[in-house]
């Protein structure tokens, strides 16, 4: 999780990319079955391919996972549970209710199977990486040109609901086709019995937009020197999340009240605090060169998580003071009072 995928928004948008064809006609039809066949596939390839990274997500950073890549067709069954897909169908249940006005590949060359292991094989977030693929294949080439050696466990389960939503394959594929309907009306499109019925658009580009914190620079763990603490802070041990349970030893300092302060002297021009939010997260107020800045929730829902506890970016380059000091007020539905310092990433 935590990882970049493609939202329903975007899925949409490549829906309808797909059958705005650049033509010679003033229009472009469509069948209404072909585009049912396309979201399918869409929806078929992000269940296929988050099941099948799943067992190697994060188990390869920064190198290329070697050997056998396995699959069973009944592994599908893993898409279920995944946000990767029931956290993007809170953006179709919004829409759905709302309205469509509520939010205003190249190296596997086309093969759904060589793409699969290609995005699955660039390790680090190795489940989203080819749920996103299959899903962009997926609407290119249809559900019944997937293979049945990927797609044959999905029958199974097309009308059990994925977790936390109210969707299952079947309705999910159908909510997306009646939107898609709704985009292809709004733009003066047409949609009859049989076919859908589109006028022809020239692509526009939007306006570039460019985020730029900087270039990492170093990480300043908690045990340097640079980090003062003061008050009741106590060593971290044997952290239970994902991202450094493996490690021994002290992997940073804890607090579970008001009153405990850390100060770290930095040189950069951005800078990003690191530590876990969890269901008992506490908050502390941040004073960056003095001034207040928003403050830190460690708090996070259950089965999310989180490490960005606090950034900050386009600061004049230089040193510069970050002081955080604990809150006694935490979230209504947080268990404790709980904060946890790690780390803090430099950028120059």
């Amino acid at each position: 999780m935590k990882k970049t995928f493609i939202s329903i928004l975007a899925l949409s948008t490549l829906l309808i990319i797909t059958v705005l064809v650049i033509a010679q006609n003033k229009t472009h039809s469509l069948s209404q079955t072909a585009l049912k066949d396309e979201i399918k596939g869409g929806w078929a390839g992000q269940m296929i391919g988050v099941s099948f990274g799943a067992p190697t997500e994060f188990q390869s950073n920064g190198k290329i996972i070697e050997g056998q890549l396995k699959w069973t067709p009944d592994r599908v069954s893993n898409a279920i549970d995944q946000d990767d897909l029931y956290v993007e169908m809170t953006f179709t249940k919004v829409l759905d209710e709302l309205g469509m006005n509520a939010t205003c590949e190249q190296f596997g060359e086309g093969d759904f199977d060589k793409t699969l292991k290609i995005a699955t094989r660039a390790g680090q977030d190795s489940d989203c990486n080819p749920s996103s693929a299959a899903g962009v294949l997926g609407v290119m080439m249809g559900y019944d040109k997937i293979p049945d050696q990927w797609k044959s466990g999905i029958t199974a389960l097309a009308d059990k609901k994925f977790q936390f939503t109210d969707y299952s394959f079947n309705s999910i594929v159908d909510s997306t086709l009646k939107r898609t309907y709704k985009v292809v009306q709004s733009v003066g499109g047409k949609v009859t019995n049989n076919d859908i019925i589109l006028p022809i658009q020239q692509p526009k580009a939007p306006k570039l937009e460019q985020w730029n914190p900087g270039v990492p620079e170093k990480i300043i763990q908690f045990k340097d020197p640079a980090w003062q603490w003061k008050g009741k802070w106590s060593d971290e041990i044997k952290p239970k999340d994902y991202l450094d349970s493996y490690k021994t030893g002290v992997t940073g300092k804890a607090t579970n009240g008001a009153g405990a302060e850390a100060v770290l002297a930095f040189e950069g021009v951005a800078i990003c605090l690191i530590g876990p939010m969890t269901q008992e997260g506490g908050r502390a107020d941040v004073f960056l060169d003095g001034k207040k800045q928003d403050h830190i929730d460690a708090y996070i829902v259950e089965r999310t998580f989180d490490y960005d506890l606090w950034h900050a970016y386009d600061l004049k380059p230089g040193k510069h003071t970050l002081r955080i000091v604990t809150r006694d007020d935490v979230d209504v539905r947080s268990k404790g009072k709980n904060v946890v310092l790690r780390r803090a990433i430099i950028y120059r």
